[in-house]
């Protein structure tokens, strides 16, 4: 497995990359994710990871369980971390939110 390939259950919650392989050792459960639409080379971003994996493939959201994220490898693209949590400063919803709340309490 190359450096930057991991499972999809060692990513943290944001991250994003490619699928490199599909690694199921059951071909039913491969088949299954190849006509959800999971191919080698689509760009793929966790979500979620408890109670389930929940990944976004495309404009798609599927929810998997450990056993099925472990067979998917994922290769991480360069600068894919998850996501920071100043993001949400930059959009302003906090600080948004912040006035609203505060506007209540002048009251």
């Amino acid at each position: 497995m190359p450096v930057n390939v991991v499972t999809l259950t060692k990513m943290e919650v944001g991250q994003h990359g490619r699928i490199f392989s599909l690694t199921h050792s059951n071909p039913d459960k491969v088949r299954k994710l190849l006509a959800l639409g999971l191919y080698p080379g689509l760009p793929i971003r966790l979500l979620q990871k408890f109670p389930s994996y929940v990944i976004q493939v495309g404009h798609t959201q599927l929810a998997v369980d450990t056993e099925t994220a472990q067979s998917i490898e994922v290769a991480k693209e360069p600068g894919a971390g998850a996501a920071c949590s100043r993001h949400r400063y930059r959009h302003g919803w906090w600080r948004r939110w912040l006035n609203h709340r505060d506007s209540f309490s002048s009251e």
